[in-house]
């Protein structure tokens, strides 16, 4: 299995229950990090190690394929407007406002460099015929009067979609253990298990309200600042368990 944008190693993050998991069902299950998060040698932005991550997807060298690409500058907590940053992108701008210039502009291109390649190894994964999953937070609609930026509008994302086969499932990670909602999406040709019962696309009314496929739960808000960021962006045990379940199966279903 091949983890993009993974994050900080953790003793029960995803690759750790996979592992365990698969011991555990007779199955071997290697996996390949990368993430700027555990050294340079793992920057997706450096066009030398991105090529040599594409190659070997295209030679067919990962089973799977789970891709978690940056998402702060989508944050619809900038839209806040109490101070603080300021957006950087919009639903209408989706690469970001043209007129964001400096050290602003090159956080912008950078996130978008690796947006295009989360996108481009997905699309490497399915002609190599191997199965991947894209996580990203749920496009929740209007803010407000604004409308921010989500990857799940990008008309390349559902042109993938549908090209791969893959559905679109929804959740809240408080199902999974954490104390806040987390609403969160998943593009994937896995197999979905019952722990993923919701499946579809974002859907808004005319004024661009967030209409489902989530139902409104009621929890505390998520924690916000740059402190809290590691802790938040971590998938929670039973997710993780849950991704580890359905990600086995498939491959099993495979083998038979």
């Amino acid at each position: 299995m091949l983890y993009l944008f993974s994050g900080l190693r953790r003793k029960a993050s995803l690759p750790a229950v996979l592992i365990e998991r698969g011991k555990n069902t007779g199955c071997e299950i290697r996996i390949t990090e990368y993430d700027i998060t555990n050294g340079p040698a793992q920057d997706l932005s450096l066009d030398s190690i991105w090529e040599e991550v594409l190659q070997r997807i295209r030679a067919g060298d990962f089973d799977v394929l789970v891709v978690s690409p940056p998402c702060s500058t989508f944050s619809r907590a900038l839209y806040r407007w109490s101070g603080g940053p300021r957006p950087l992108r919009s639903s209408k701008h989706f690469w970001g406002f043209p007129w964001i210039m400096g050290r602003r502009r090159a956080k912008i291109r950078m996130a978008n460099k690796l947006i295009q390649r989360a996108l481009l190894a997905c699309a490497a994964a399915v002609d190599a015929d191997a199965f991947f999953l894209l996580e990203f937070p749920e496009d929740l609609g209007n803010r407000g009067p604004h409308r921010p930026a989500s990857l799940w509008q990008l008309s390349a994302l559902r042109k993938l979609a549908k090209r791969a086969g893959a559905q679109r499932l929804a959740i809240y990670q408080k199902w999974f253990g954490t104390p806040y909602l987390k609403p969160t999406g998943l593009l994937t040709t896995l197999t979905p298990t019952a722990d993923f019962p919701v499946i579809g696309w974002p859907v808004f009314d005319g004024q661009g309200i967030y209409q489902g496929p989530l139902k409104y739960e009621a929890a505390p808000p998520m924690p916000l600042g740059p402190d809290k960021t590691a802790e938040t962006a971590a998938y929670p045990v039973q997710m993780n368990i849950a991704i580890s379940k359905m990600t086995i199966a498939t491959i099993f279903r495979r083998r038979r």
